[in-house]
């Protein structure tokens, strides 16, 4: 299963281990579900998340880190600019960061 995870979602799964939030995240964490994500989602993950990082009990680098663990079990997609409707983009992880590989222009 394919699943967007909404930054709220990620982080109230770090907040509580005991619900579906959590539930979500340790399913696409296990790779029973694929994430589905966008360089945008992923720069509002990195925000939010360095942003309550003390309060979620996590160092900046823990946010990164998380950030690296997610984008490199995740498919990534892009809004066309063509008007087409097919952008498949392939999202991998190197050391402390990520990005990503056109499958094709």
């Amino acid at each position: 299963m394919k699943a967007v995870l909404d930054t709220n979602v990620l982080v109230a799964a770090f907040r509580s281990r005991g619900g579906a939030s959590f539930e979500v995240f340790r399913r696409l964490r296990v790779g029973e579900w694929t994430a589905i994500v966008s360089n945008h989602l992923l720069f509002e993950y990195e925000e939010v998340l360095k942003r309550n990082a003390a309060e979620m009990g996590l160092a900046l680098a823990d946010a990164d880190e998380l950030i690296n663990a997610v984008s490199a079990r995740a498919e990534e997609w892009t809004l066309p600019t063509d008007g087409s409707r097919s952008y498949p983009i392939q999202t991998t992880s190197r050391s402390s960061s990520w990005h990503t590989n056109r499958a094709c222009d």
